[in-house]
């Protein structure tokens, strides 16, 4: 009995120590601001909920991340022989919460020229990314009708291209790895 109250007066001396830890104040929009005189972090209280606020090594850190995610990648290229030889190019860059990514494939093989012109078609190549292990992170469809037809300085096609961006956040896009392509004709 002893012990446990022992322990109680310890533990109750311990919480005190910390009780000068934190300074609230308010901001210049009224908002709860608290300072931890221990870690020198700072957060915004309201609405049921602390925003913790970053730091300048945080901020610093999360600005290279992002200077580094919008360096372009440029991906493997993939043989595509089962229409007609074609050759499927990706380049990506993320930027602004968004995948951004430029589409070529080439030659303009006749199949892909018969689906282009078909009035009723809906041909498409799915772009799909995935992580080191294997799993989706997210797709890109892009029908024939959406894409560009690419020609020579003699007007013959050379291929067909996209160029766009979806939402992505972050997080996901440094976890992309690899990529691939499907079509459905």
């Amino acid at each position: 009995m002893r012990t446990i109250v022992s322990l109680l007066l310890v533990a109750m001396l311990y919480g005190c120590g910390d009780a000068d830890r934190y300074e609230m104040s308010k901001d210049s929009k009224g908002r709860t601001v608290r300072l931890d005189k221990k870690t020198g972090e700072i957060a915004v209280i309201g609405d049921d909920r602390v925003v913790v606020l970053k730091g300048p090594n945080e901020q610093e850190r999360e600005a290279k991340l992002v200077s580094s995610l919008e360096v372009p990648k440029v991906w493997p290229v993939i043989d595509i022989p089962q229409l007609g030889g074609l050759k499927a190019n990706v380049t990506t860059t993320w930027r602004d919460d968004k995948l951004a990514y430029q589409f070529f494939v080439s030659p303009l093989s006749q199949k892909i020229d018969a689906a282009i012109k078909y009035p009723y078609g809906s041909a498409a190549f799915t772009i799909e990314f995935y992580d080191a292990s294997g799993f989706k992170i997210t797709e890109v469809r892009l029908p024939l009708k959406s894409l560009s037809r690419n020609v020579n300085n003699k007007g013959e096609g050379m291929g067909v291209s996209g160029n766009d961006s979806i939402d992505l956040p972050s997080t996901s896009y440094s976890k992309i790895s690899s990529w691939n392509i499907l079509w459905s004709f």
